[in-house]
């Protein structure tokens, strides 16, 4: 039996009650804490921005950014986007962004599109739309204007404060760090400009891409963290306690869901895809720095047994008492030695460098290493127990594992300058602190230390 056509009476649309959506989706989400131009940041990221600029004044903020514009249906109707679950992240990202910004004692205005397709709206905070005026240009535009806030001119809402004046940036450092575009922050008579990634002149720092994620690895640092980010803005922190290297994992990836908050990741796969990637990120990362320190070490032990002012730089890195246990240079010889090394300032530069990884790698063995065989499964662990993190007699770098083996002839020797050939290779003892800690790491060992 055929199916009953039906009869089509009438057709229509439905609009939005903006001002009861504004006040239901504002209720339990940002805290007032939240740089509130971060979520513009995630905005401008779903759009493919490559600029985005924020210019404070003395009654409010300015936002620009390019990419792709905001349709004219969108600014129109900006909060239809988050009732019924529109997939397009930048027109999502708009709404939630104007969403926390058109709220009590604040004008908003917006203005995007090219040509005869640009258009302008005002957004008071009832969640209605007002249509503007023509707007100039091609990039998107958000005025944000309150006024005197506090009965201070200058003063900004909480989630407003730029921080040009303060250095670090608290809100770009804490929030918008991972952003793809340079970022740029005017006030009055100053300004600050923050580089992505992939632009930031680091010596011990790797940015790579896998798909749409970028990952970034940066250290040996003070404390070892993980940060997840999505659309250039972080909404995960964790710290890496189980890491044999105290680094620096950062994961942007616009596959991320926030919750509720706005401001906290959703833990599902995605989540756990990103986490992992970081981490085998940070192992690749670990690894390569180890194989660099070693290659650093070999070159840093040919200069300290041919230059003694590179030698006393070793000591100055590590602390210049010696005890009773070495010839300690007066001022002047030291000062005699140190100009020595004027007109080889690289190899000075290698020198120090070498000593603040070894530092570095020592704590971090400290803390991580238990014994070769029960970090055998961690290739980190494994590596770091054979990278060298002192020095033979012969210059030779000599790791943890070395020194613990049991190695015949591998004494320790502590005078300044290096044995004759005649002498055995030995653990050259170029500072007291090479003594502390390994008194504090192997007491069992007092072979090593005598």
């Amino acid at each position: 039996m055929p199916r009953e056509q039906g009869r089509l009476v009438g057709a229509g649309s439905f609009r939005v009650d903006s001002k009861r959506a504004a006040e239901v989706l504002r209720e339990r989400q940002l805290a007032d804490s939240f740089w509130r131009p971060a979520l513009w940041v995630r905005c401008a990221a779903a759009c493919g921005a490559s600029t985005f600029e924020i210019k404070r004044t003395a009654t409010g903020m300015t936002i620009r950014f390019d990419g792709r514009p905001i349709p004219p249906a969108v600014l129109e109707q900006p909060f239809a986007s988050l009732v019924d679950g529109q997939p397009d992240a930048a027109e999502r990202w708009f709404g939630w962004a104007l969403l926390h910004t058109a709220v009590e004692r604040m004008r908003v205005s917006a203005a995007s599109g090219r040509g005869a397709d640009r258009a302008s709206y005002a957004y008071p905070t009832d969640g209605s739309t007002r249509a503007g005026g023509r707007a100039p240009g091609d990039d998107t535009v958000i005025e944000v204007r309150w006024g005197m806030f506090g009965q201070v001119l200058m003063s900004a809402p909480p989630g407003w404060i730029l921080g040009v004046y303060s250095f670090p940036n608290l809100g770009l450092e804490w929030t918008a760090d991972p952003a793809p575009f340079p970022i740029t922050c005017k006030e009055v008579g100053a300004s600050f400009s923050q580089a992505p990634w992939e632009r930031r002149p680091r010596r011990e720092a790797a940015v790579t891409a896998a798909g749409r994620r970028r990952l970034r690895v940066a250290g040996p640092v003070r404390k070892a963290c993980l940060r997840l980010s999505t659309l250039g803005t972080v909404v995960h922190r964790t710290t890496l306690r189980a890491f044999a290297l105290p680094l620096e994992v950062d994961v942007d990836d616009p596959d991320l869901s926030v919750d509720a908050s706005l401001a906290s990741a959703v833990r599902d796969e995605a989540f756990e895809a990103a986490s992992a990637a970081g981490r085998t990120a940070a192992v690749r990362y670990a690894l390569a720095f180890l194989a660099r320190h070693e290659k650093a070490m070999a070159l840093t032990g040919g200069l300290l047994l041919k230059e003694p002012a590179l030698r006393w730089q070793w000591v100055i890195e590590f602390g210049l008492a010696r005890g009773d246990e070495g010839a300690i240079p007066t001022a002047a010889g030291l000062k005699r030695l140190l100009m020595a090394l004027r007109g080889r300032s690289g190899d000075r530069l290698r020198v120090v460098r070498c000593a603040e990884s070894v530092k570095v790698l020592r704590e971090a063995a400290r803390l991580s290493l238990s014994t070769p065989e029960a970090d055998g499964e961690d290739p980190v662990r494994t590596a770091l127990w054979r990278t060298g993190l002192f020095f033979s007699t012969a210059g030779r770098p000599l790791s943890l594992l070395e020194l613990t083996g049991g190695l015949e002839g591998l004494r320790p020797w502590k005078q300044f300058h290096p044995p004759t050939w005649r002498e055995a290779e030995a653990h050259w003892v170029l500072s007291p602190l090479d003594t502390v800690y390994l008194r504090k790491r192997f007491p069992e060992r007092r072979g090593l230390v005598r």
